[in-house]
């Protein structure tokens, strides 16, 4: 039997196959650790509005940082620092668990607020680890948001599609977009462009509710 270490001086293309055969493996490790998070919480779908669905979030604690740069940078900048900070690299040197998914927003031109949720992390425990350098943990509210499924890596292009296609579902319904575009991340970005998966929500408010069972959603959308 040939394998690739007893194959020698290999020739034309014969040759250039068992180089990439070889270059193959290196190719399909991530050149980055990827945070590593537990199961993302339930969220409540509400309703949908074509491919739109529109969830009910509830969460608690979530640890954040900001970064300043292009977008696959910064997120990629954001989550060094971020587990350095779960692993025990803040004051306390508690070690932290957090769940999925990894939410990027741009706060300004340019400037990207990256975080994840921080399930069952007690007041006291934030108050010990609250901040660390540019890492820091921050109650976050309940809030109501419209999703939109995307395939493909998520560019500035990508993201500003799903932003425009999203608001174009909501036209017209009890829904209002209240802010920009966000970026939700379940896993890391494959390698190959057309297996990678994302998805791209507003934060929205509720100008009416349609049904009864819309109430509370548009009481809890109201409050934000």
């Amino acid at each position: 039997m040939i394998t690739l270490r007893t194959a020698t001086r290999p020739r034309g293309n014969t040759g250039l196959a068992v180089r990439l055969l070889e270059y193959l493996p290196r190719l399909l490790l991530p050149h980055r650790r990827w945070l590593q998070l537990d199961e993302a919480r339930p969220e409540t779908v509400v309703s949908y509005h074509g491919a739109v669905e529109i969830r009910q979030i509830h969460t608690g604690f979530s640890v954040q940082t900001c970064v300043k740069g292009e977008p696959d940078r910064a997120r990629a900048t954001a989550l060094q620092r971020l587990d350095k900070y779960l692993a025990g690299h803040n004051r306390s040197g508690a070690r932290l668990r957090a769940a999925g998914p990894i939410v990027q927003r741009e706060e300004s031109p340019g400037r990207w607020l990256v975080s994840v949720d921080l399930p069952g992390v007690e007041e006291a425990l934030v108050a010990a680890v609250s901040r660390n350098g540019k890492v820091r943990i921050r109650p976050a509210q309940n809030e109501v948001l419209a999703v939109l499924h995307m395939s493909g890596r998520p560019t500035p292009e990508a993201i500003a599609g799903g932003g425009a296609a999203i608001r174009a579902a909501l036209a017209g319904t009890m829904w209002l977009p209240a802010g920009g575009p966000m970026v939700r991340l379940h896993r890391p970005p494959a390698i190959l462009p057309f297996a990678s998966r994302f998805e791209v929500a507003l934060p929205i408010a509720c100008v009416r509710y349609d049904a009864p069972s819309q109430r509370k959603a548009c009481g809890d959308a109201g409050r934000h």
